[in-house]
């Protein structure tokens, strides 16, 4: 990378995060610190205003913006379910490209802004690929991710499943999940006094209302944990080896994926699975490429079909 890019780049992450370390940066740029530090000093030259702080690291003073682009929180708060929905439906490349699009657009937002966008993640989970999206879901998107932001209650008018009839609920929400083809919103419900799972499109009326909820919700994925050991799921934590895991990017969905965070070794997934010994069947393919971590269950499943598959063949 060239010095023009890496200092526009540099730009965009002190723009992007909070505080930025120098030593990420040359980690990132595969150059030495004092590169950085005379990119640095390249940028304040130039107008910026970096604030430095020993043994913490570099930031922007406050209000300080990319001129003239500016987004509403709304706006930005759309790409951002549009990053989780890229991740799931496109190739690696395309998703990293899109994701470092959407750091640009975190960089126009004023700090405190951003520090909202940044938590949204915990809080939108796809479980399964899409095939189609309603009008209706992203409409109300924006309102459902904002009253997440400001603990607001929220009202609504939904229409059950099972007999159409339309009740009128307060909600406290912890966030938004996709699975089986339908955004869901996943609340505590004051009406019901307990945890309920609506489905958006069932949704005929949303309300943000002036009522503050106190305490503090499971987040989303404690929620799946939560329902997982109601419903006899188990817990499945698997470290994917390399680039392995993108042998798996269609069939994980199958098997209760929930979630991945890279690593120094490679992917590590998460899944809430109804069936190990379904889930062992799909593993065998990678052979030695993955390391299960839980639960000790799919490991003896595994040695077992691996026995049954080396007398098959002897």
């Amino acid at each position: 990378m060239n010095k023009f890019d890496r200092v526009v780049t540099t730009l965009m992450l002190l723009q992007t995060k909070k505080i930025v370390r120098a030593h990420e940066l040359s980690d990132r740029f595969e150059v030495s610190l004092r590169t950085i530090y005379r990119d640095l000093k390249t940028l304040e030259n130039a107008g910026v205003p970096i604030h430095a702080e020993a043994g913490v690291g570099y930031s922007l003073v406050d209000g300080y913006s990319l001129p003239p682009v500016m987004f509403t929180e709304n706006e930005a708060t759309s790409f951002i379910i549009a990053e989780k929905l890229v991740a799931k439906m496109t190739d690696e490349a395309t998703a990293q490209v899109f994701s470092e699009a959407v750091d640009k657009i975190k960089a126009v937002l004023r700090s405190d802004e951003k520090e909202k966008i940044n938590k949204l993640g915990d809080h939108v989970l796809v479980s399964s690929r899409i095939s189609r999206l309603q009008e209706s879901n992203m409409q109300r998107m924006p309102q459902i991710l904002n009253s997440i932001n400001g603990k607001t209650v929220l009202e609504l008018d939904y229409a059950a499943a099972y007999n159409n009839t339309l009740t009128t609920r307060k909600i406290e929400p912890l966030g938004i999940h996709f699975y089986s083809d339908h955004w869901h919103l996943i609340a505590y419900c004051r009406l019901r006094k307990a945890y309920r799972d609506f489905r958006i499109d069932r949704i005929q009326d949303l309300r943000l209302t002036d009522l503050i909820f106190e305490g503090d919700h499971p987040n989303l994925k404690e929620y799946l944990n939560e329902i997982a050991a109601q419903q006899d799921l188990t817990k499945v934590v698997i470290q994917f080896k390399g680039g392995s895991e993108r042998y798996g990017r269609t069939e994980k969905f199958y098997h209760g994926y929930v979630s991945q965070e890279e690593n120094d070794a490679g992917v590590k997934m998460q899944f809430l699975t109804p069936s190990i010994s379904g889930t062992a069947h799909w593993l065998l393919i990678f052979t030695d490429q993955i390391e299960i971590i839980e639960p000790a269950s799919l490991k003896d499943a595994i040695l077992e079909l691996t026995e049954k598959l080396v007398l098959n063949y002897r």
